[in-house]
């Protein structure tokens, strides 16, 4: 009986071995959507005096993995950025040129500086590309750049956008934050001590006389990143700013991918 009981237990273990080599396990969420993030740069300089001088310094993501449209849209993404840049009188629906167009463009507008008769100045765009989140739900990628061209100062202006790796698409900030007004609340008290020292007690600093919700926020494990920068809520001279939510602090104000 002993013997029996072996060769049947035997029998099973082979067969169950048999049936998973037949039907494998299907592929993890992770497995089927995982993301390779590369940094693509495109950089160009001219003029010997630094205070004339033409510098494009650009590096941008370029993505492999996921879904078939991710690749193309956080291309676009990029463009995009640039493209408001490099044309800010371009109307807000003319379609994006490509990295190296905005620079050809940018060059052609240095040289038409330059050949003005007026004040030469330094024409500069540099950007810096950051992976701020991989998963297998969420992307979040971070551009941060600087132009001048010409006047008092520079410009920094970030941009950060958020993707489903799955199907390419852009990750709404609705999709996540479920109460605005609580979540807003939070922000402002964060803010209003991260510029405590450049903000008259009881006064406002904003534009609006309150805090809006930011263009600019990413997806991790441990919470939100937001970010607001210079001239989006309150004055220039009061800089950008990164301010961070985890979710133990919004609690039911933000539902997790």
């Amino acid at each position: 009986m002993k013997n029996l009981a072996r060769a049947i237990a035997t029998l099973l273990l082979l067969s169950q071995m048999y049936a998973c080599q037949q039907n494998p396990a299907a592929p993890t969420a992770a497995t089927a959507t995982e993301v390779k993030v590369t940094s693509q740069k495109v950089e160009k300089s001219a003029g010997a005096d630094a205070e004339k001088a033409f510098k494009f310094d650009v590096s941008y993501p370029v993505v492999s993995g996921g879904a078939a449209d991710l690749a193309k849209n956080v291309q676009a993404w990029a463009e995009n950025q640039l493209t408001a840049l490099v044309m800010p009188e371009a109307e807000a629906s003319a379609p994006a040129i490509s990295i190296d167009q905005c620079l050809e463009k940018f060059m052609a507008a240095w040289k038409e500086n330059a050949s003005g008769g007026g004040m030469v100045q330094a024409y500069t765009l540099e950007s810096s590309d950051t992976v701020l989140y991989n998963g297998p739900k969420c992307l979040s990628l971070r551009l941060d750049s600087y132009i001048f061209t010409a006047g008092a100062h520079g410009t920094p202006v970030t941009s950060i956008e958020n993707f489903d790796p799955a199907t390419g698409q852009k990750i709404m900030s609705s999709q996540v934050v479920k109460d605005q007004g609580a979540i807003l609340a939070l922000l402002d008290k964060k803010y209003l001590e991260l510029k405590k020292e450049a903000v008259e007690p009881g006064a406002s600093p904003y534009f609006d006389g309150k805090i809006s919700f930011p263009q600019n926020w990413a997806y991790n494990d441990h919470g939100l990143l937001f970010h607001y920068n210079a001239y989006e809520i309150a004055a220039y001279a009061l800089g950008d700013a990164d301010i961070f939510l985890t979710w133990e602090e919004m609690g039911t104000a933000v539902s997790k991918l």
